[in-house]
């Protein structure tokens, strides 16, 4: 938990840091989207508007070339010497071009042509020998106006040279003109700062008339499909990513002269860049100092809540701290209180949880974790020193209690551990582990015994509790270090072992020995073992006779069950019945028992021998619903009358539940089958509950028989249970039957049937089949 506590206050500082930064970032960002947009649309506008103005320039500069030309030409034809030449140009056509040369070269006109007025060339440049297929009143006009000659373009300007002033027709015509190369210089270039070129368009078709750029550049640009238009449009090449504005420069008469300016997008966005750079390192500068800033402040914000969870992980390892922070922001002061708040909270909170963990409410002594730590203390401390351990119960505490009440069973409880405690020795240390069971650790001595012997002493006077005067019996049990354990469960397991061996024997006090515990052990075994015990076939049906006394017939016999184990060899049905019953294995040993009778009553019938068969059936067959089910099914499926099935039942289990148990016969009873009461005459029922049970005979117990010959008592009592049952209209089985004279009393007695070693021990079906067929008719 700290660990995450400790990661989560990192997570602070970076997220402080994290969010300074990112605010930083947003708001310098959104400002560079803003400026860089801005500026690029500013670079723009002026890259657009130079464009147009270079464009300007040149068109100007072109116009100026166009106008000296032509203002050149109109003072020349005014001249009457060159009228004169002009008349004489048939004779003097020499004279004529040698002075159309000389006023060329000093208007800076490359190529010249004279023209009369019926079309004829009078006199030409090299260049201009085709001059005659050019409009020459079109070049007249104001302003730039091209010619084309040869597949050559030229900037011309023609005037027409009159008679006189005032006459409409023209003698002749004076042109003069510039190659359009001529006209894009280096000065031209650095003046609109963007590289010039001049374009020839016919029909989507252009050809470079010229440029400021090399060859290779304008082959490239070639291949682009340009248009005049009021924009700048962008030119993507293999050198360079260029920007271009294109406008109209006039025309010829097959195609129209456009004039391109353009430019490397890096240098037409220079200014662009450079701020987009600067933006860039001021972005870098102030994240900087914002992550230092953010440092800094994230740190003062941290530190304190880094020393408050530095506070709770000593807390956290029991630690008590004295000292908490008290400087810094109102919340951590806050925290910082409501930790030393908490710290004392649980301080507090570990006293009582101690106090109800280890020690006991109601008798203040220490419980039952307090008794097993001092155990586990006593044997790490001092390994070698032989202690006592004693557990001691208070007999028939849950019939007390319900008598005098919970909370005056409470008051008896305190006074037992009072009484403990003043009567122990100081090294003897006392707990109570939980209901009415204490225990006693004597650290210093291993006379178990004897400890034994002073705690029984102890409760030897009475309890007086609210003027009620209580005497109480404990049972206790005890077991000594090393001798009979050496871990605090061994020790525990052989003191408790002993502790109920001082219950059952009624002993004060009884010392551990491993006989108990092989017992208990093998007890446990058995419990685990009996299903399976049936699976493979450990247990066998051992038969009885039943003789009945008023004719001496064998007409019944009583199915007793015998285990006998792979291991331990034959096994009581004293020992692993009342195991089933607490298990709840009897409803398989029951359901075997009766399948087992059922199919040797079909054997015997089949070899003509008609015996009725008793089997036992415990209180919890009473309530299992499914029994009346089960013993229908086998009388149908082995064809068994049902008086020809005796179910005997224990007169203590019918009395448990009567009601139940009661209920159950009846179901078995309207079923046809007999019922018994087994071991009659042991139990505490009432006439009342025995005339209200639908049984149809008593077997009287074998403890009132067995010496019946000789006991005048056992005789009485006999004949009055037999006078019980006659009055009942019930007949009477006397178990234990050792001798021919009980068989001669009995009878004489009423009773209606005898059973014991007298007439035969229980034998299995093999060997009780040839006594039965022996002993059909005993006389």
């Amino acid at each position: 938990m700290i660990k995450t506590l400790f990661g989560r206050a990192l997570n602070l500082r970076t997220t402080l840091m994290v969010s300074f930064l990112t605010i930083v970032l947003v708001v310098v960002l959104f400002t560079l989207y803003i400026v860089q947009q801005a500026t690029f649309t500013h670079s723009t506008g002026l890259l657009k508007t130079n464009a147009e103005t270079s464009s300007r320039v040149i068109n100007d500069y072109i116009r100026d070339v166009a106008n000296v030309l032509q203002s050149s030409a109109t003072n020349l034809a005014a001249d009457f010497s060159v009228k004169g030449l002009i008349l004489s140009a048939d004779t003097q056509a020499q004279s004529l071009t040698l002075g159309m040369r000389n006023f060329a070269d000093r208007f800076g006109a490359e190529e010249f042509a004279v023209i009369d007025s019926q079309g004829k060339v009078l006199s030409t440049s090299k260049g201009f020998t085709s001059i005659k297929s050019v409009d020459v009143e079109r070049l007249a006009v104001d302003g730039i106006t091209w010619a084309e000659i040869d597949d050559n373009i030229f900037l011309a300007k023609s005037v027409a040279v009159k008679n006189t002033p005032r006459s409409r027709d023209a003698m002749a015509w004076l042109i003069f003109a510039k190659p359009i190369a001529g006209l894009i210089n280096d000065d031209l270039t650095r003046l609109t700062t963007m590289d010039v070129s001049l374009l020839r368009e016919t029909q989507n078709s252009f050809t470079y008339l010229a440029s400021s750029y090399h060859s290779a550049i304008q082959k490239e640009f070639s291949n682009v499909l340009m248009s005049e238009s009021n924009d700048l449009q962008d030119a993507y090449l293999s050198s360079d990513h260029y920007v271009y504005f294109v406008s109209a420069l006039g025309s010829t008469q097959s195609a129209t002269i456009l004039l391109m300016l353009s430019t490397v997008e890096s240098n037409a966005y220079l200014s662009y860049n450079s701020l987009l750079g600067r933006l860039i390192g001021l972005l870098v500068v102030v994240a900087i100092v914002t992550l230092m800033a953010a440092m800094l402040i994230s740190n003062s914000i941290t530190k304190p809540i880094l020393m408050l969870i530095g506070l709770t992980e000593k807390i956290r390892q029991g630690l008590h701290v004295n000292q908490f922070p008290e400087e810094g922001a109102a919340e951590v002061n806050k925290l910082s209180n409501a930790i030393s708040s908490m710290q004392s909270a649980i301080v507090k909170r570990e006293h009582e949880i101690e106090r109800l963990a280890f020690y006991d409410s109601v008798t203040s002594l220490p419980n039952r974790n307090r008794f097993i730590q001092l155990l586990e203390e006593q044997i790490t401390l001092y390994p070698s020193n032989m202690f006592a351990v004693v557990l001691i119960d208070i007999a028939r505490f849950k019939e007390i209690n319900d008598t005098i009440g919970h909370s005056t069973g409470d008051k008896l409880l305190a006074l037992v551990g009072e009484r403990l405690r003043s009567g122990c020795r100081d090294n003897i240390f006392i707990a109570r582990l939980g209901g009415n069971e204490f225990a006693v650790i004597d650290t210093e001595d291993g006379n178990v015994e004897q400890l034994m012997e002073e705690l029984a002493s102890m409760f030897s006077g009475a309890f007086n509790i609210n003027s009620l005067s209580l005497n109480i019996n404990v049972s206790i049990g005890g077991a000594r270090y090393n001798n009979h354990g050496t871990q605090p469960s061994e020790l525990m397991q052989a003191a408790d072992i002993a502790l109920h061996a001082s219950k059952d024997s009624h002993k004060p006090y009884v010392l551990y020995h491993e006989e108990l515990n092989t017992f208990s052990v093998l007890r446990l075994r058995l419990m685990s073992e009996l299903k399976e015990a049936l699976n493979q076939g450990q247990l066998t049906l051992y038969y009885q006779p039943k003789m009945a006394l008023a004719n001496d017939k064998v007409h019944s016999v009583e199915c007793l069950i015998r285990w006998i184990h792979p291991d331990h060899g034959f096994i009581s049905p004293d020992e692993f019945i009342p195991l089933a019953e607490q298990t709840g294995a009897i409803r398989y040993v029951t359901s075997w028992a009766l399948r087992q009778a059922a199919q040797q009553y079909a054997q015997w019938r089949s070899v003509g021998m008609d015996i009725a068969m008793a089997v036992n059936i415990s209180a919890v067959d009473l309530t299992d619903l499914s029994l009346p089910h089960t013993v229908s099914a086998l009388l149908s499926e082995f064809t068994m009358p049902p008086d020809k099935l005796i179910l005997e039942v224990t007169e203590s289990a019918v009395m448990g539940d009567p009601e139940v148990a009661i209920n159950a016969l009846n179901m078995l009873s309207r079923m046809g089958i007999k019922l018994s009461i087994d071991d009659f005459g042991t139990g505490f029922s009432s006439m009342a509950q025995l005339k209200k049970m639908p049984v149809d005979e008593i077997k009287i117990d074998k403890a009132f028989v067995l010496e019946l010959a000789t006991n005048e008592e056992d005789q009485v009592m006999v004949k009055t249970l037999i006078a019980l049952a006659k009055n009942l209209g019930l007949s009477t089985v006397a178990e234990g039957v050792e001798n021919e004279d009980s068989v001669v009393l009995l009878r004489n007695m009423g009773c209606s049937t005898a059973q014991g070693f007298h007439l035969s021990r229980p034998l299995p079906a093999k060997d009780i089949t040839p006594w039965l067929e022996a002993h059909s008719d005993i006389r």
